[in-house]
């Protein structure tokens, strides 16, 4: 706070320095309060604090080891590394339903934390887009980022194969038989392609 006088006040108020983050400590010496008829303070000094001020939010960054948010059939891990000048961080929250600070807060889903860094893997099927925000031992919270999307397809497609014609006996056909195959894939990365293989 810096050296401060008052005078004829019984009590006053002090206010951190703004936009400064730091630690204060209001230090009160002996014979340094005295009243109108010049007694003076006399017991020891009183130190209060510390108050910890720390106005600064986080910042943090993310990544994941999904190319470029491309389909896979295999986990996929996001990583968030988050820094802060004083209070430290503590939590890392992430979100695949919300891109806004209260809403993620409010989901409480938090990454695994060690130090500054952050993970959390996913191997379910999805698609979302993964958002992540951090926040100080102060409760100040970082921007929202994202870290990209995640697409995991962990379904397996389905085919079908139809012959229509006149069917004989003894698996004889006949007449020329014609054969419908139906493909269809739900999981979401949508069907690649199919091989046929004829044999006599």
């Amino acid at each position: 706070f810096g050296n401060v006088r008052y005078e004829e006040q019984v009590s006053t108020t002090l206010s951190f320095p703004q936009g400064k983050t730091d630690k204060y400590y209001l230090v009160v010496k002996p014979d340094s309060v005295r009243d109108a008829n010049g007694n003076y303070y006399s017991g020891d000094t009183i130190v209060s604090g510390p108050y910890k001020l720390d106005n600064t939010a986080p910042r943090i960054t993310a990544t994941t080891n999904s190319s470029n948010g491309a389909w896979t059939n295999d986990s996929v891990t996001i990583t968030a590394t988050a820094s802060d000048v004083l209070a430290g961080v503590t939590k890392i929250y992430y979100s695949t339903t919300s891109s806004t600070a209260s809403a993620i807060k409010t989901e409480n889903k938090k990454l695994t934390l060690s130090g500054n860094v952050g993970t959390v893997t996913f191997n379910t099927q999805m698609e979302k887009t993964v958002y992540v925000m951090a926040e100080d031992a102060a409760g100040n919270l970082s921007s929202v980022v994202s870290a990209g999307a995640v697409k995991i397809d962990t379904t397996k497609p389905t085919c079908t194969v139809v012959p229509t014609g006149t069917q004989g006996t003894n698996n004889w056909w006949k007449s020329n038989a014609t054969i419908t195959l139906t493909t269809s894939d739900t999981g979401g990365s949508t069907l690649s392609g199919y091989n046929l293989t004829t044999s006599t």
